[in-house]
């Protein structure tokens, strides 16, 4: 039996530890040739949000 999954369905694909650095970067030297910031510098905000994401959050 064939199963279709919809595309709401699916989750989106977690990254793993090996993966996560390479993805930051790619994430980071895109968005700062958008915004001319420094790669250096978007990194550093993106590892600080995903570090504040491991908290509790209320409500």
């Amino acid at each position: 039996m064939n199963k279709k999954v919809s595309a709401e369905n699916k989750s989106a694909p977690t990254m793993t530890k090996a993966a996560s650095p390479a993805r930051i970067r790619s994430i980071a030297s895109s968005t700062a040739i958008e915004t001319g910031e420094s790669v250096k510098a978007v990194e550093k905000k993106i590892l600080r949000l995903r570090a504040s994401r491991k908290r509790a959050a209320l409500g």
